[in-house]
């Protein structure tokens, strides 16, 4: 007896369950507008920033995301105060500072500091390039003995 009403529990069940669904053809997903990182370069900045004028959305836009963040916490403020000729260097000014850096095996030919304000616009940058650099001293003269 109580196999014929757990063989009739078992076919009531089974009847409530359902199949698995047929094979669903799932189509691949539009591939989405990848944007790589652009290979760094010196020219690549000199085209792509405009110093006063570039905010940090399009520098991210242009270069990709920084390698490094540096908070500047005791910025010097920006002041517009008429009659005054103080140069204050955008090192003092710069809320942050972005870094973008190329490593070539175990060195760092080229390293780009931007200099950003409080208002998310580039103040200025800096443009390390040992490649560079290197190039111009083998291709000079050696100063005359």
């Amino acid at each position: 007896m109580k196999r014929v009403c757990l063989l009739a529990c078992c076919a009531i069940l089974s009847g409530c369950m359902h199949s698995a669904p047929g094979e669903v053809k799932k189509e691949p997903a539009a591939p989405a507008a990848k944007q790589e990182k652009p290979e760094l370069s010196a020219a690549l900045v000199e085209k792509s920033i405009v110093k006063g004028k570039t905010t940090r959305d399009e520098l991210v836009a242009s270069l990709g995301a920084p390698n490094s963040v540096l908070k500047h916490p005791y910025h010097v403020p920006k002041v517009n105060t008429p009659g005054t000729k103080l140069q204050i260097p955008p090192e003092m000014i710069a809320v942050e500072t972005w870094n973008y850096w190329k490593v070539v095996g175990m060195d760092m030919p080229l390293l780009v500091e931007f200099y950003i304000d409080e208002t998310g616009v580039i103040l200025d940058y800096r443009v390390t390039d040992k490649a560079a650099t290197a190039k111009e001293s083998v291709n000079s003269p050696s100063p005359a003995k």
